[in-house]
């Protein structure tokens, strides 16, 4: 996907690819990437769940892509050397309708 934004003098091109997943009825998952002319790049992952009327999700976006170890007092640990931003979502959606009227036509004529 492409997308284009212009705003008074500014203009900003961004561009996305994502792959999707189902592999159960229940269960999405989603990986994604994007790329920002002049900008910062991100990948981004997603997980849905759902249990009956419910939906879970938690989505992360702007996951580090490059990391270093850091050595201190003797101990050691994983740092984002160039980290900015890291995006996570968690929430429940409700779902009303989810499979609609199938036996049942909306209009009888």
């Amino acid at each position: 996907m492409s997308r284009s934004q212009f705003q008074k003098n500014n203009f900003r091109q961004d561009f996305n690819l994502s792959a999707n997943l189902q592999p159960y009825s229940f269960v999405a998952l989603n990986v994604n990437y994007s790329l920002r002319v002049n900008g910062g790049n991100g990948l981004g992952t997603g997980v849905s769940l759902l249990m009956g009327p419910l939906q879970l999700f938690l989505l992360a976006d702007y996951i580090p892509m490059q990391y270093a170890t850091v050595h201190m007092e003797g101990d050691e640990f994983l740092m984002f050397p160039n980290q900015k931003e890291l995006s996570l979502k968690l929430g429940l959606n409700l779902i009303f309708g989810r499979h609609g009227h199938r036996n049942k036509p909306s209009l009888t004529l």
